[in-house]
């Protein structure tokens, strides 16, 4: 039994729909995961909800990895540097998928202020991002460093001292 989420009545099984799920990979192989979706209808047709799809704490809205392969996918790619391109092959996604996971995983990791803590060295390096051709100008990235914690705490666009 379901509930419709904006009016409160007692929703309707309308259909399934099968989702395929990647987690993490078994015996050297990716695993997929098939779910069988339920699709609910609101039978209040003064609702705004007409139909949802059942949902799970274990995936992400949306996407195609279970939550804990958006997690190991994200530590592979941000503690262990692994190659983007590789971790997908072993998951059996794509390049976009892996970084959507790294995104969705990682920005509240480097978003946390007590991540850092205190920086009692501070290390400023400019690096050239992207070389100049005929169409744009070198880029430069700056990246600031807790040279006695060896993190990097942030990487901001240019090289200009603000």
């Amino acid at each position: 039994m379901a509930g419709c989420a904006e009016c409160g009545v007692r929703a309707e099984a309308q259909d399934r729909m099968a989702v395929e799920i990647r987690d993490l990979a078994c015996f050297g192989r990716p695993a997929r995961l098939r779910w069988c979706k339920r699709r609910w209808r609101c039978v209040d047709p003064d609702c705004e909800a007409k139909t949802w799809t059942e949902a799970s704490p274990h995936v992400s809205s949306r996407t195609v990895l279970t939550r804990r392969a958006g997690w190991e996918a994200c530590r592979q790619v941000g503690a262990n540097a692994r190659p983007v391109a590789g971790l997908a092959r072993e998951l059996g996604v794509t390049w976009s998928t892996v970084m959507d996971a790294v995104a969705e995983h990682g920005t509240p990791l480097v978003d946390d202020p007590d991540r850092v803590g205190v920086v009692t060295s501070l290390g400023v390096d400019e690096t050239a991002f992207l070389k100049a051709d005929r169409t744009h100008p070198t880029r430069y990235a700056t990246g600031l460093v807790d040279l006695h914690a060896r993190i990097v705490i942030d990487m901001v666009e240019g090289q200009r001292g603000r």
